[in-house]
């Protein structure tokens, strides 16, 4: 199973840039992620972290795929472009 880490999250202004270091026994992958201010609010009602929205966003893409699928860099919100199920799951998740 692949490890997931935020390394790092920067605040700017309306969003945030997070860097996420997913690894496994055989190799790891770097990612920046941009999460919308007002997406993460949508999500999560300020309930949870961006960080973990950010970690259980990588867990859900990592359940349907290979990290090797992941865009290396990508808006959090354009994951439900590919899996429309995304919003409801990852609210229910955190």
């Amino acid at each position: 199973m692949a490890s997931i880490e935020v390394k790092n999250i920067e605040e700017r202004e309306g969003f945030w840039l997070v860097n996420v270091h997913v690894a496994d026994a055989s190799d790891s992958i770097d990612y920046q992620v941009t999460l919308e201010k007002p997406y993460y609010e949508k999500l999560t009602g300020g309930k949870s972290s961006p960080v973990s929205l950010v970690k259980r966003s990588f867990e859900y893409l990592m359940s349907k795929g290979t990290k090797e699928e992941i865009f290396r860099s990508f808006k959090l919100q354009q994951i439900k472009d590919f899996y429309p199920t995304f919003e409801t799951d990852i609210k229910e998740a955190l």
